[in-house]
């Protein structure tokens, strides 16, 4: 279950702090604004990439998103920036990403 920021954070933990999306230019929608009618998800954590990787395709599903809305969240574990995801819910471990 992911645990909210009013909730002290565990060690060991991937941490997305937050997971959003922006209107596509090419569909004449704002990009520097979330998508009418969709939501922000902060300081979600899960003891297992997994856990966080299904939570990110559900929010792309649930969200209805193309990869112009997504912004891919970075991940952190004990507060070390890690890597990111990526719209098709690859993980990008840094520093081996493109």
């Amino acid at each position: 279950m992911a645990v909210l920021s009013n909730k002290l954070e565990k060690e060991n933990m991937y941490k997305i702090k937050q997971l959003t999306n922006v209107g596509n230019i090419d569909y004449q929608q704002d990009p520097t604004k979330p998508l009418y009618g969709t939501h922000t998800l902060k300081n979600i954590q899960f003891e297992k990439l997994s856990k966080l990787r299904n939570l990110l395709t559900n929010y792309i599903k649930e969200c209805d998103l193309g990869g112009g809305n997504f912004v891919p969240p970075k991940v952190y574990k004990n507060n070390k920036y890690i890597g990111f995801f990526s719209y098709n819910g690859k993980f990008w471990r840094y520093p081996y990403t493109f």
